[in-house]
């Protein structure tokens, strides 16, 4: 079997059908779909009884959070390659996936191009043409818009101590690895910009701040290789953005004592 798809649901009825009426018209066939929900109480599990006939498994309990109920749905997969098309996300049209297998790939991870799908707006995300740290460091892909091999993510799957930025640190790690990328220059998806991956509030940037803690140690200690092309890149990269960060802070400096400079002529001309 090519492809599986897994679909993750917890409370979002309304996201699940639209994702489904998606799926069941792709034109090509040679996929598994594996539906995860969490123990919704809106209806979902009533939505999913009634398409189950296009499922080959699907299961409805309590899970412990969203890389728990994809790891659940990774451990039941048989396709060569994974695609993760959660509630309210969809392909970008019905050719997607027959475009994306219409040639063989040996890749490990296959990504596109994919639409932020706002309520008021969509913004198209054109990927970098490489794969590699220093496109990932700067920039996480979009999840729905990559097929990746069922094998790497049975090596490892993801961490869930995160939830939010889990597969962002599996790329990471999967790159670092030696894992192969290739570039599919059409859109693969639209993602729905109302779950919680967009709400950038303080865990988000908590997550985001400990990802970059862990990885960029394994980044040193990667240093050893440097007749690699892209870790020379990617050390070129922090070295010049610590330098600008450093710049930054003599500036935030220097202005914080002409205020005082300031301040205090004011407090003299006033005498």
């Amino acid at each position: 079997m090519k492809l599986s798809i897994i679909t993750v649901n917890l409370n979002n009825k309304d996201g699940l059908q639209k994702t489904i009426d998606n799926v069941i018209c792709q034109t090509f066939r040679d996929f598994e779909w594996i539906v995860i929900d969490g123990g919704s109480t809106d209806g979902s599990r009533e939505l999913i009884e009634q398409y189950a006939g296009h499922f080959s498994y699907w299961v409805s309990e309590p899970d412990k959070g969203v890389y728990n109920a994809m790891n659940k749905g990774v451990s039941i997969a048989q396709g060569d390659y994974l695609n993760f098309m959660n509630s309210g996300d969809i392909f970008a049209d019905n050719n997607v996936l027959y475009r994306v297998f219409a040639e063989k790939h040996s890749e490990d991870i296959l990504y596109g191009d994919w639409i932020l799908q706002f309520a008021d707006r969509e913004i198209r995300v054109s990927d970098p043409n490489k794969l590699d740290l220093v496109n990932l460091f700067n920039e996480c892909i979009c999840h729905q818009s990559m097929f990746i091999k069922t094998e790497l993510l049975r090596e490892k799957g993801y961490d869930e101590t995160y939830s939010i930025m889990s597969d962002w640190k599996r790329w990471l790690e999967a790159i670092i690895s030696g894992k192969t990328g290739c570039y599919l220059p059409f859109l693969i998806c639209v993602f729905d910009c109302s779950g919680r991956s967009f709400q950038f509030d303080e865990k988000y940037w908590r997550e985001e701040k400990r990802l970059f803690d862990e990885d960029l140690k394994q980044f040193h200690a990667l240093k050893r290789y440097a007749r690699n092309e892209d870790i020379i890149e990617l050390h070129m990269f922090y070295d010049k953005s610590l330098h600008y960060a450093r710049l930054l802070k003599k500036t935030l400096k220097l202005i914080k004592r002409l205020e005082r400079y300031r301040l205090f002529c004011k407090k003299i001309l006033h005498r």
